[in-house]
Order: structure tokens, then C-alpha cells, then sequence
């Protein structure tokens, strides 16, 4: 199943810093083997909860869940993991991820979230991560079209609302300012995520729109997966789903 998932989405396009593929592995895995499949972003409690519920054995995440080679120190620096970890050994539940290997396909994660904001149109490839849709469109425009789909906070540095863009790059998860920076104009607004304050500075000094809105918009990752396990196995294999609702709020 995981080379099925390997064909469309090859680990070789992993970057060398990311963790793709398995976190945790039971030493077992035939397809008659798997008793269930639960798709999420990212593995916590709550998901590992999931999974003992749907009695299944196999976990898809979009972000690892391990991200270091030495587990003490992976432990150490997240405790909340060696709970989980110890349950998963105990359970014989395996865990696998998608992260830049799957945001590097051409309908990657940067794509799926355009395409969400923006279905009658066709993203087009921006770098090795970003899509971009190209529109003439002003910054109000924009908020509305985001705000049919998305409830979540919404920050710009561009205060002015009726300045006309020719397009909308989006560069999904916590996107690189360099690379941002290299592949957009200032005729573009630019869509991210985690924007860190040097990232702001940075990109506000030449000259770009910037407008962050949550990480969470990444779980169209969850249902791109679902789409594909469920078209493959349409018999014997239940695959299940786990969304967080509204896990950051405002105060």
C-alpha cells in the first residue's frame, strides 16, 4: 500500500532535512496485514485515538512524526511523543508520512489548497512548491473569496484594500521567504503560512504582499489521500479521516 503511495508521490523527492516515510514501522506489512488506514495531518493523541477506535493498524500523516534521527533527544525536546511512540510499539500501529514528497508533485499541497479557493480555475506550478492562480483581483476581493471557506485569522502587511494583483501565489505550510521571494512579483499577493517576523521584514522590504492564514488549511491533504485509498481499495481496507475543529481560537 505505501509503495502505491510511493509510485505517485516518490521518496526520492523528499528534502534531505524532512522524515518521509516511516516514523514507526510493525515489521509485518502485506495488504492482507492492514486492518484499517487512518488519514490525518498530523499524529497526536487524539489521532492514535482514532486509529484504536477504527481498530486500524496503519496511520497516514502528512507531517512525520518523528523528525530526528536520534529518538532520546526526539523525546526530550517533545514528551508528549514518547507516550504516543510506546503506544504505537505496544499496538503494533505503524505510522507513515507524505510531507515534501508530496508537496513537491505538481498537484501538491500548494495546488489542492488553490484549487479549493479557487475551483474554476487551473493553478499553475510556481517553483518547486508554490501554484499560482492567475486572476486580476484586489486585496477585498481576496477576503471574500477566502472567507467562503476559511474562518481562521487572516494577516497582511498590505493595508491597501483596493490595490489591483494580477495574480495569487500560494505557497502552502510554512512557506520559504527566499524562495518566495524568487518566484513571485510585486504584481502577485502571496498566500502562506507561519510567517515568522524576519519573514514579514523581509519580504515587506521588497516590496511583496504577503497575507498568512492558518497551517490547518494543509489538512486538504487528508482528503486528496482518502480520495486515492478509497478509489484503490474500494473493498476490504476501511479508511477513515481525523480533522481538527478548530484547535486555535481567538481570544
Amino acid at each position: 500500500m505505501t509503495l502505491l503511495l510511493e509510485e505517485k508521490y516518490p521518496i526520492e523527492n523528499c528534502e534531505p532535512w524532512d522524515f518521509c516515510g516511516f516514523s514507526y514501522k510493525v515489521n509485518f506489512y502485506n495488504r492482507e496485514d492492514l486492518t484499517g488506514i487512518v488519514v490525518a495531518l498530523d499524529l497526536t493523541d487524539h489521532v492514535l485515538e482514532k486509529a484504536i477506535e477504527e481498530k486500524a493498524n496503519l496511520i497516514i500523516t502528512h507531517h512525520p512524526f518523528i523528525y530526528n534521527n536520534n529518538l532520546e533527544e526526539e523525546f526530550a525536546n517533545f514528551p508528549y511523543k514518547e507516550k504516543i511512540y510506546n503506544k504505537l510499539v505496544k499496538l503494533k500501529i505503524s505510522v507513515y508520512s507524505l510531507h515534501t514528497n508530496f508537496d513537491a508533485d505538481k498537484q501538491g499541497t500548494s495546488y489542492w489548497v488553490a484549487k479549493e479557493f479557487f475551483p474554476d480555475e487551473k493553478p499553475s506550478p510556481l517553483g518547486k512548491y508554490g501554484a499560482l492562480i492567475k486572476t486580476k483581483i484586489e486585496l477585498s476581493e481576496l477576503k471574500a473569496i477566502l472567507r467562503k471557506k476559511y474562518s481562521g485569522p487572516i494577516m497582511t502587511n498590505n493595508k491597501k484594500a483596493s490595490f489591483s494583483f494580477n495574480g495569487v501565489a500560494f505557497f502552502a505550510g510554512s512557506g520559504d521567504s527566499p524562495e518566495i521571494n524568487e518566484h513571485t512579483t510585486k504584481n502577485n499577493i502571496i498566500i502562506t503560512s507561519d510567517t515568522k517576523w524576519s519573514d514579514w521584514i523581509f519580504l515587506s522590504q521588497n516590496k511583496k504582499t504577503l497575507v498568512n492564514i492558518s497551517h490547518q488549511t494543509e489538512e486538504l491533504f487528508i482528503k486528496v489521500i482518502y480520495f486515492l485509498l478509497t478509489k484503490k481499495f474500494k473493498k476490504g481496507v476501511n479508511v477513515s479521516t481525523f480533522y481538527y475543529k478548530n484547535l486555535i481560537n481567538s481570544l
